[in-house]
């Protein structure tokens, strides 16, 4: 299987400021001949499959793993699971690779359930790596922000989406909540049906990540501007399968694309270059607000977005 590469960019510009219908982006058609993992069946699409693993390593230090939403299927524990298997085939410890993975859901009734059947599967015994599985809301988080090195979230904002009155604030909130907890240099990773390839998951991308990314900016601006705070950027590969044409509700041909991974990484700019972007006079409305007549703000710091698809 090969890997088609499509990118689009929004270089040191920013998104997502409400009036995002406006955004022009360049796009770009590079090849990139790269062998992937093994097809994953998934409606129909073949997806690459990307080891979580993958997107962690190699470690300077242990990392810091936390799971949104887990529900009673946790990705965390799977996480956990393989590496140790990795540590029996290897001989390298799983715990210098990641020694905390942290599973969070909203239901008590669902971390119980998860608790007892991880002692039952470990007969009591914590001397591997292990989940640790905790109730709480994802949309306020207790922990400080900058402790994750991977934040990862599989449908919990699809499914929040089918509440129409509250849904996309609360998905914003989640979004916002999990940026602030993702360390710099760390990466969010979000599993979507809404891909980003067709309109309604493009509109997605803008409307739930660009918002919840401006949200815990805006908290943070006023600090920024007085260097008291770090100033970072984002990056956004999208993962998916390269479409297939079929029929809608109409008859009408029309590309499908399956599922999504969103690979959303924080990273430090230097202190210059945030002064550097605040200091400017950006006369574009979609790149920044009035907050009196004479001075404009940044509502956002650059947001880079690419495409990778796989056939």
């Amino acid at each position: 299987m090969k890997k088609r590469q499509r990118r689009i960019e929004d270089e040191e510009e920013e998104v997502g400021d409400g009036n995002e219908e406006e955004d022009e982006v360049a796009e770009e058609h590079p090849q990139d001949d790269e062998e992937c993992a093994d097809d994953a069946e998934d409606g129909g699409h073949d997806i690459c499959e990307m080891p979580i693993v993958e997107v962690i390593t190699p470690p300077d230090k242990p990392k810091k793993v936390l799971e949104v939403g887990c529900g009673d299927v946790a990705l965390g524990v799977d996480l956990a699971a393989d590496l140790v298997k990795m540590q029996e085939d290897t001989d390298i410890g799983a715990e210098l690779l990641v020694d905390e993975i942290s599973c969070i859901d909203y239901s008590d009734i669902v971390v119980k359930t998860l608790i007892e059947k991880q002692k039952k599967e470990h007969n009591g015994s914590s001397s591997t790596l292990q989940a640790s599985f905790h109730s709480l809301d994802a949309r306020s988080l207790h922990y400080a922000p900058n402790t994750f090195d991977l934040v990862l979230e599989k449908g919990t904002l699809d499914a929040m989406l089918s509440d129409k009155d509250e849904g996309k604030q609360n998905c914003i909130q989640i979004v916002k909540e999990m940026a602030r907890v993702t360390n710099i240099g760390g990466s969010i990773l979000i599993v979507s049906h809404l891909n980003a390839n067709e309109s309604k998951g493009m509109k997605w991308l803008e409307d739930v990540v660009f918002s919840g990314l401006k949200a815990e900016f805006r908290e943070r601006r006023e600090a920024i501007k007085k260097q008291q705070a770090e100033f970072y950027s984002w990056s956004i590969h999208i993962h998916g399968g390269e479409g297939q044409l079929i029929k809608d509700e109409d008859d009408e041909e029309v590309m499908s694309y399956g599922p999504a991974v969103y690979i959303i990484k924080k990273k430090s700019v230097p202190a210059d270059r945030a002064q550097e972007l605040f200091s400017s006079k950006k006369k574009d409305a979609k790149n920044v607000e009035s907050e009196n007549g004479d001075e404009t703000e940044l509502t956002l710091p650059p947001v880079k977005v690419e495409f990778l698809t796989y056939d």
